[in-house]
């Protein structure tokens, strides 16, 4: 008949219905089975399938034994072999008590050699800490530095390299905290007004330390090659101000800025930059601070307490936990964040 279609061929016009599985035959209702049938050879599209599946089967290599970085080869491997190396070089500053105590035991504990910093005042409590670290089978070395000095800052860096080879996490932890005065003065007990001295010198340790360590980390970071990971100290006054702080306040929300602006500056170089902002942290400065406040101190403190929603106050080793996330290989996609 004209125009009428031949009628189809499967091994020539429908090719994939040849090597389709062929059709059950019941022998009765309760046990089926295939007919007997020789099976279709392999393509050389099902055999660059199972080269590809034996390539991903194959054996990690071993790990290297020198050191490496955050962003090595090095984590791809056997986690006991991981547990016997180093992974990589931290260095905490303010590093004497508190906080900044706490995140540098607990990233020895993770596996990093710490180099720690503080003021010349704090020596003998870098001693002890160096002595804590390097029970934990990891190496450690004390830097006395004012991270509001450049130049110190900088020396301080080339001597963590100098002894330990890099720098692959710098976490920018000094501190102070602010007077309890008022901008212009109130009624007893806190009526005193804020001098420009007091606000520069809050500004300088918190703020301009925080740059200073942000640049020259950044600067050995890029130079490495190898990324990093860059973690500062800002506070949950840097998210909403407090009063009769002000100058610590707006310390606080610089270092969420220069958080921001740096993470978007470094990006490229593999380096992430975050900031912690923790709540009230049972540590000396706050102590300290809680003195200067006289007899509202102890109001002052059931308002932190009950500005909580777990109505307590946070220990240092909390803080550890959140920055040993941040310096660790899990965090890579996270950078700009005020945590």
């Amino acid at each position: 008949m004209p125009g009428a279609r031949a009628p189809l061929r499967v091994e020539e016009d429908l090719p994939y219905l040849a090597t389709r599985p062929p059709p059950l035959v019941m022998r009765d209702c309760r046990s089926p089975r295939r007919v007997p049938s020789s099976p279709p050879a392999l393509t050389p599209r099902d055999l660059k399938r199972l080269n590809i599946i034996a390539e991903r089967k194959k054996p990690s290599p071993p790990l290297p034994s020198e050191g490496g970085s955050v962003h090595s080869e090095r984590y791809r491997g056997d986690l006991s072999a991981q547990a016997m190396s180093s992974k990589g070089v931290a260095l905490v500053t303010g590093a004497a008590q508190g906080i900044g105590r706490g995140v540098a035991l607990r990233l020895a504990e993770d596996g990093f050699d710490v180099a720690i910093n503080d003021i010349p005042d704090k020596s003998a409590e870098l001693d002890t800490l160096v002595e804590e670290i390097q029970q934990k089978q990891r190496k450690s070395s004390k830097h006395l530095a004012d991270v509001s000095q450049e130049e110190s800052v900088k020396e301080m860096v080339v001597e963590v390299v100098k002894a330990h080879g890099g720098l692959d996490v710098m976490v920018a932890n000094a501190g102070i905290a602010g007077p309890w005065t008022s901008l212009v003065g109130g009624t007893p007990p806190l009526h005193r007004s804020i001098s420009a001295e007091q606000w520069d010198k809050v500004m300088a340790v918190n703020a301009r330390g925080t740059f200073l360590c942000y640049k020259h980390a950044g600067l050995q970071m890029i130079a490495q090659g190898r990324g990093g990971r860059i973690i500062g100290a800002s506070s949950y006054a840097g998210k909403m101000a407090v009063a009769l702080q002000s100058v610590y306040s707006t310390s606080k929300f610089a270092i969420r800025g220069l958080t921001q602006a740096a993470a978007l500056e470094f990006g490229p170089h593999g380096i992430t930059v975050n900031a912690v902002a923790p709540g009230m942290i049972v540590t000396p400065m706050l102590t300290e601070a809680l003195k200067e406040a006289a007899e509202q101190a102890e109001t002052l403190l059931e308002k932190m307490k009950s500005a909580s929603p777990l109505n307590k106050l946070g220990t240092p080793e909390d803080i550890a936990g959140l920055v040993s996330f941040l310096a660790s290989k899990e965090s890579q996609f996270i950078t700009g964040s005020h945590v």
